[in-house]
């Protein structure tokens, strides 16, 4: 047989033992003396086979998987609400909080940026080496991102509440 054959075989072959079959087995409702119910896959004594199916998955409806926002349960009759009123008005407090948040995370953001650019121009001082002056700037850039990741939170929250 030609040495090509012979790979493609072998692939075919190692493709085969690797695919996944069906898992068919008997499983057993197993009652004692005592009347205790257990389940086995191996049939003994006081056993009786169950008639079961073979397991398939659920059918999808389009790409994405049913969520509880799809399919929410119904709300319990004792569970505790607030008035429209009531939650406007938290929503709004909300709304200031998280604006007042953004105007000083933006401060922030606005003197971390001042501070890098004065930081990547003056080279001296305190900071005679590369390695200081390199870390210096680092921790710098960390400081400008981390803020920038905050404002862009913030407004993420804020475009959320109602």
């Amino acid at each position: 047989m030609h040495p090509l054959a012979m790979g493609s075989a072998r692939h075919l072959l190692i493709l085969f033992l690797l695919a996944p079959l069906p898992a068919l087995a008997e499983i057993y409702k197993c009652v004692d003396a005592a009347g205790n119910v257990s389940y086995t896959n191996t049939k003994h004594s006081g056993c009786t086979a169950m008639d079961i199916g073979p397991y398939r998955e659920p059918a999808r409806t389009g790409t994405r998987s049913r969520s509880r926002a799809n399919n929410p349960s119904p709300t319990p009759a004792n569970f505790p609400s607030v008035d429209s009123a009531t939650q406007k008005e938290r929503d709004q407090g909300r709304r200031r909080i998280l604006e007042t948040e953004l105007v000083n995370e933006e401060k922030l953001l606005t003197e971390a940026r001042r501070a890098l650019a004065d930081g990547e121009v003056v080279r001296g001082g305190e900071d005679r080496t590369a390695t200081a002056y390199s870390e210096r700037v680092r921790k710098l850039k960390e400081t400008v991102s981390l803020h920038e990741q905050n404002v862009t939170a913030l407004k993420r929250e804020l475009s959320a509440v109602r």
